[in-house]
């Protein structure tokens, strides 16, 4: 069962996607097809920051990242398959950390073993690499001198290429930068310091709603997989999944929000017009009913659109689950935090 993790740096869950995904029915015989695609995140899972105590220097290595990671998922975008690497690749690539050694070096040569804090709060299911990378090395490219020891050791540095393997093809220059920025903040190299708590929470609350957003666009092209073929039907299916989201920017995010919104927002009136674009989205998955939808038009007690938006969301979490073999990334609100949110 789906548990919400619990730390200081959490940005807020939304109660009614927290019990949806706690009422997923995990069983082998609701798979529809197991699928690598559903092993992997577009951007890093929030898994792999929750829990670990690497968690500072986990986000100073993926804001150095971050701007040439999203170019290169943009720059495939309506293209065919989006950049994507598991939770384990994730977190080779983020413990590497940065500097001015070339991130593939370091993650080819030191061992970086996980820490004994390096464990998922909540249910997250931790997944190795389960697919063979169809990127090949250039001969000669390997690293050197090194030694490993045991099975496990074998493991670790067999992930560690495959990681290599994949970020390689979507990122030309493996330096990263001596200092980055987020939101007002400017970090130095090395400064890890001066990441703290609430910037955590708003690194995290950015990939929750980052992952929400694509891991929809990732749902629908499997569920309707030959509709997606259709240029026109994908234009039509893909606005309609954009509605869903707050901002008026796609699926990515610009600044921060200065309060909650769209489907996140706490005012349920504020929120219908965003439940309705999201039952139009669900109204093609299977087991999808009338009874289900959404219209803001329709003047209903308070209590039935939120029955209707409860069946909604426990719809599309199972959906996900049967489809692409995991439990989805939930929205969350914003954290409180340095004038963050109004409140």
């Amino acid at each position: 069962m789906y548990k919400e993790p619990k730390e200081l740096f959490m940005p807020p869950d939304i109660p009614v996607w927290t019990r949806a995904l706690a009422a997923i029915d995990t069983s082998p015989g609701n798979l529809v097809v197991t699928l690598a695609l559903g092993h992997s995140f577009n951007f890093p899972s929030p898994s792999v920051f929750v829990g670990s105590s690497r968690i500072y220097k986990y986000i100073g290595s993926w804001l150095s990242w971050r701007r040439t990671w999203a170019y290169a998922v943009a720059n495939k975008l309506g293209m065919g398959t989006l950049p994507a690497a598991t939770a384990a690749q994730w977190r080779d690539l983020l413990s590497a950390g940065w500097g001015a050694e070339t991130v593939w070096q370091k993650l080819l040569i030191h061992d970086n073993p996980a820490t004994p804090g390096d464990k998922p709060v909540g249910s997250w299911p931790i997944m190795d690499s389960t697919t063979e990378t169809t990127f090949l090395r250039e001969p000669g490219k390997g690293p050197p001198n090194m030694v490993h020891h045991g099975r496990e050791a074998k493991k670790r540095k067999k992930h560690r290429e495959n990681a290599v393997k994949m970020f390689e093809v979507y990122m030309d220059n493996p330096r990263l930068p001596e200092q980055f920025a987020w939101r007002e903040k400017l970090i130095m190299q090395g400064q890890i310091d001066q990441i703290g708590d609430d910037t955590c929470a708003e690194v995290l609350w950015d990939l929750y709603e980052h992952n929400f957003r694509f891991e929809i666009l990732a749902l629908d092209c499997v569920v309707h997989v030959d509709e997606w073929k259709d240029p026109a039907w994908a234009a039509s299916r893909d606005a309609a999944i954009q509605r869903v989201f707050s901002g008026n920017t796609g699926y990515f995010i610009g600044d921060l929000p200065t309060h909650n919104e769209g489907l996140a927002d706490e005012d349920l009136h504020r929120r219908l017009p965003y439940l309705e674009s999201f039952s139009d989205v669900c109204n093609l998955y299977p087991g999808f009913k009338q009874s289900m939808r959404i219209e803001v038009k329709m003047e209903r007690l308070d209590k039935e659109n939120l029955r209707r938006e409860a069946e909604l969301v426990k719809l599309y979490c199972q959906t996900f689950f049967n489809h692409l073999g995991r439990i989805p990334t939930p929205p969350h609100r914003l954290p409180v935090a340095r004038g963050c949110i109004q409140v």
